[in-house]
């Protein structure tokens, strides 16, 4: 009789690997135990409806837990009969801090709760950090508040908190999607990664065994995936959270656009078929274009205020990073990029790649097709 392992157990060994070098997120400190405990249920939640929906056959259980290091950064991966989902603490704690700096300037999203009670502070000055340990360090170094200044007016303070959720919504699920949709036993065999690291922190192997647009192309399959299955709950959200789903979609849209800014939107069009991962600006187009798709397909009553919202949302989120020491002044320069020539050939061709690989992906997903 085989011996199931504490998945806890397996969790921190495959993070000890050298491949990862990393140590599993324990203890949490008081101080963050709050909002690590709520997004610890908030992802849980959704390895259960992915587990228990009825295409995914004979899906192994799957662990969720957090890894020490203050990038903003998440992975994928199978062993011995158990999904893992390792989410770093950066990734929260850089969200957290992202959209409560946000709705904490008076400017940013006005027309939400009471900007009255709000006022710019220093913190709003910082611009974007993608590691949560330099941003730490530099507030520390200038004798200030290690912790993020909160948006005073509650209402405020809760959007920011939803901002949060829906991030985490595509963070998660998109992980969750390598793992069930075939992803990450694919690499295994084809190249013998064990893991898909969401932002890679390793050199990638030779071209010669490893195709960059193969793996472009299985980010591109779970950003779609993530996105049909995030907006798939948009009813029974509107049931339970009593929210309009027109207010959902502006959400998820800005959360969307947010944590991106935190990867970055530079296209370099010189390296387009070398990087392990779409550029970030085109990341969000393909986001875009798929819900877009989607909404037209199975929501057609909602279709048609999507698309001005995706762009208001998008603005908006330029905005906000604008006022908290970002840089407006990109965005046009990210919109001309998104419609060069160059880049748009650059999702054809991951398209016709993703059409390539398809079959021999699906011999590993537990995603079963509808008949």
């Amino acid at each position: 009789m085989e011996i199931m392992r504490n998945p806890v157990e397996i969790f921190d060994e495959l993070l000890a690997h050298p491949e990862i070098n990393k140590r599993r997120y324990h203890p949490i400190p008081r101080s963050e135990s709050q909002v690590f405990d709520a997004m610890r249920k908030f992802a849980e939640n959704w390895v259960e409806v992915s587990q228990s929906h009825p295409r995914n056959y004979n899906l192994v259980p799957i662990h969720f837990d957090y890894i020490d290091d203050g990038g903003f950064n998440a992975f994928a991966t199978i062993r011995e009969k158990h999904g893992f989902i390792g989410v770093f603490r950066g990734a929260i704690l850089l969200g957290h801090d992202l959209f409560h700096r946000m709705l904490a300037h008076p400017n940013v999203l006005p027309y939400i709760g009471d900007r009255s009670l709000e006022s710019v502070n220093l913190q709003h000055s910082e611009g974007l950090y993608n590691d949560f340990v330099l941003l730490m360090e530099r507030r520390k170094s200038e004798d200030r508040t290690p912790f993020t200044l909160m948006p005073r007016d509650v209402i405020r303070a809760k959007f920011a908190g939803d901002l949060l959720l829906s991030a985490m919504d595509f963070l998660v699920m998109h992980e969750i999607i390598h793992i069930t949709h075939g992803h990450v036993g694919y690499i295994g065999e084809s190249i013998g990664l064990s893991h898909i690291m969401e932002v890679s922190q390793m050199a990638a192997p030779a071209p010669a065994v490893f195709d960059p647009i193969v793996r472009q192309a299985l980010e591109m399959d779970a950003d779609c995936n993530s996105i049909a299955a995030i907006l798939s709950m948009l009813r029974k959200f509107e049931k339970t959270d009593h929210v309009q789903r027109e207010d959902m979609l502006y959400k998820f849209c800005f959360a969307l656009a947010g944590i991106f800014h935190l990867w970055g939107w530079k296209i370099d069009h010189n390296s387009l078929d070398r990087e392990a991962h779409p550029p970030v600006a085109l990341r969000y187009l393909m986001c875009v274009d798929h819900a877009d798709r989607y909404l037209k397909r199975r929501e057609p009553e909602l279709h048609p205020a999507f698309m001005p919202i995706a762009n208001k949302a998008f603005h908006d989120s330029w905005r906000a990073i604008d006022l908290i020491g970002g840089d407006w002044s990109r965005a046009h320069a990210v919109a001309s990029t998104i419609d060069d020539e160059r880049s748009l050939g650059h999702l054809n061709r991951l398209s016709a790649k993703w059409a390539e690989i398809r079959p021999d992906v699906a011999r590993f997903s537990f995603w079963q097709p509808l008949l």
